[in-house]
Order: structure tokens, then sequence, then C-alpha cells
């Protein structure tokens, strides 16, 4: 997240907000709130704990897109949970979500506050009809390729060969 974070201090959000929703340590919470004020971006980035059940769908539902930067993931459950609900994707090539910039369902970028950057900007300038119609085939690919036992599989075999 510290990369995001970087990432959107380096760009124009043109009246977007991200919201970071997930938990970690208290530490790691405020350093992350220390990046978004150093950075100046309190009234645009927030910071919000874990939800699930109903308000986990209404997060989904009031989203325009999904942003997952790691260094290191495994299948992603967050990338397809994302997709499934129409939500056009950033993510890094640390995930195995190469299908994202073949099928144009995203951008699948580096893990590098540069890359990650370019791919925020061009999320941020595109135009909504754009975006509605590429979280369309995302949504489309999950339902198509992707049901949730398939993604248990998956899991699964990615775990085993942990």
């Amino acid at each position: 997240l510290d990369i995001l974070i970087e990432s959107l201090s380096k760009v124009n959000m043109n009246g977007w907000e991200c919201e970071i929703i997930g938990s970690g340590t208290s530490e790691y919470i405020d350093q992350l709130k220390k990046q978004i004020k150093n950075y100046k971006l309190e009234s645009k980035v927030t910071i919000k704990d874990a939800c699930y059940g109903q308000s986990k769908i209404r997060v989904f539902q009031d989203a325009t897109a999904f942003i997952l930067p790691s260094y290191s993931e495994g299948f992603g459950i967050a990338i397809a949970e994302a997709m499934r609900w129409g939500l056009p994707v950033i993510t890094t090539t640390s995930t195995p979500w190469k299908i994202i910039e073949s099928k144009k369902l995203g951008w699948y970028v580096k893990p590098n506050v540069n890359e990650i950057s370019q791919a925020i900007n061009e999320l941020f300038n595109t135009k909504t009809e754009d975006l509605r119609s590429m979280g369309q085939r995302c949504r489309e690919y999950i339902l198509r390729r992707n049901d949730w036992n398939d993604i248990a599989e998956q899991m699964k075999k990615e775990l085993e060969s942990l």
C-alpha cells in the first residue's frame, strides 16, 4: 500500500477518491496514515477497517475500480471478487492475473511507483462508459471462466504448491 499511496501522490486525481479497506497492525496503519498526511492526500485517500457481509457488498457496489498493488500474491481472491462485481482492476505482475492485460480488463503493471502511477492516471482519465464496458468484460470473464468451485480448487493448488 505504500507504493499505492506514493503513486496517488503523483497523479491528478480528477475528483476521484481512494478508500483503502482492510486490516493491518496498528503500527502499519499509522505508517500509512502518516504517508497520506505527508503527501497531503487526507481529503482524497482514506483508510477503513476490513468489512464483511452487507458492508462489503456495498463497498463493491459503490466502487468504480479496484486496485491491488502487490510485491507477491497468490491467487488474489480479492481480484476475482472485484471482477465479479464488474470492476476494472489495477494489479501488479506479482499476481497471477496476466489475463487482465490480454483481455483488457484493467491494468497489469510492474510493482513500482512509475508504472502504478501511469495505470492510475489512465484509470482516472478513462471515460465512464469505457470503464463500465471494461467492468462488464471483467464480470463476464469471471462468470464464464471461474465459478467459486474452480476458484477454491485453484486456491487449493496454490496453497499446496507452497
